[in-house]
């Protein structure tokens, strides 16, 4: 019986953490999208993402490149801190809204190889703090 009660309460103590991690990726999600879009804004709309690209595509876009250079770092032993990272998803969201889907997916298969042979670029050592 007391079995029973503990599994009952941790239950819904595990239900509830849930429900709270739930919460809290959609508030980053949506803190994402707001700091992308305001750097667009900031630019006057030269920079992407534009109303051109819905909020869908820009956390599409981020969590593939960010899961892409993650896995390929750690292939590597090594560890890319989370300014480069969104700095290099950003990068990746101008040419997903000016390239399009495919050429998108070409370059990202394209950046990785390059990193898996030869590190992470220069230029991608730049730093985009969104929060």
């Amino acid at each position: 019986m007391f079995s029973k009660l503990l599994n009952s309460i941790w239950g819904k103590k595990e239900e509830k953490l849930l429900e709270d991690i739930n919460k809290l990726q959609k508030i980053g999600d949506e803190l994402i999208i707001l700091r992308f879009r305001s750097i667009s804004e900031q630019s006057g709309g030269i920079l992407a993402p534009t109303n051109n690209t819905s909020d869908a595509e820009i956390l599409e876009v981020y969590k593939t490149v960010l899961s892409a250079f993650q896995q390929a770092a750690e292939q590597r032993g090594e560890h890319i801190p989370a300014l480069n990272l969104n700095y290099i998803a950003f990068q990746f969201i101008q040419i997903y809204e000016n390239m399009g889907n495919e050429f998108f997916l070409d370059h990202l298969e394209y950046q990785i190889d390059f990193y898996h042979k030869n590190g992470l670029r220069d230029d991608y050592k730049e730093e985009l703090s969104l929060f």
